[in-house]
């Protein structure tokens, strides 16, 4: 069995350090682009990043996904990935 550990995310400068990451799923977004977005999204929505690692001596990052919590009148509280 593989083991990983899970690291959460909540700073700008901290979510620019997986780029590469991002870079593999976005591959044709400009790393302006991303930092724009990036930035509005901690703004407006309290976006946070997960972060997926190797258990290695050397911890590699391994996957990466992104949510926020909101609310909405017709279903309450949400989790948004």
């Amino acid at each position: 069995m593989i083991e990983i550990n899970i690291k959460q995310y909540s700073k700008l400068n901290e979510m620019l350090e997986f780029a590469k990451l991002f870079k593999e799923l976005y591959p044709k977004m400009k790393m302006a682009d991303l930092k724009e977005r990036l930035d509005e999204m901690i703004e407006k929505y309290e976006y946070k990043l997960v972060v997926a690692f190797t258990c290695d001596k050397k911890p590699k990052a391994v996957g990466l996904a992104g949510y926020h919590i909101g609310s909405m009148l017709y279903c309450g509280r949400f989790v948004q990935l």
